[in-house]
């Protein structure tokens, strides 16, 4: 499980593809959470390749809401995670935890 804040717009990685400093790890649900008391976000969750962007929602999370999403799977050692944010002029304050499991050797490889 890792968790971060979130306090301005923008693109933010939640997980670098190959894990980066938080080691192999392959996310299998996120919680988003709006912590701010009157501020709509925007927020698109989405993973990146690096050259390609493939969006799994986009949606409106009003203040004191929060969102689970359920991710099946996705090639952790191919994409990153990655949450944008978006107040449109209001404040953000957005709480992030991802669930999910280490990888190990076999399960890199496709041995699972």
């Amino acid at each position: 499980m890792y968790y971060q804040n979130i306090t301005t717009d923008g693109t933010h990685t939640i997980m670098n593809k190959d894990g980066g400093t938080q080691g192999r790890f392959q996310p299998r649900r996120i919680t988003i959470a709006n912590k701010d008391d009157s501020s709509k976000n925007i927020i698109t969750l989405r993973i990146n390749d690096g050259s390609n962007q493939y969006c799994y929602f986009e949606t409106v999370l009003p203040a004191r809401v929060t969102l689970e999403y359920d991710i099946k799977y996705f090639d952790s050692s191919v994409y990153s995670l990655e949450l944008i944010t978006n107040d449109s002029g209001g404040t953000t304050d957005i709480s992030v935890i991802t669930y999910g499991d280490p990888i190990t050797l076999t399960d890199q490889y496709g041995i699972l």
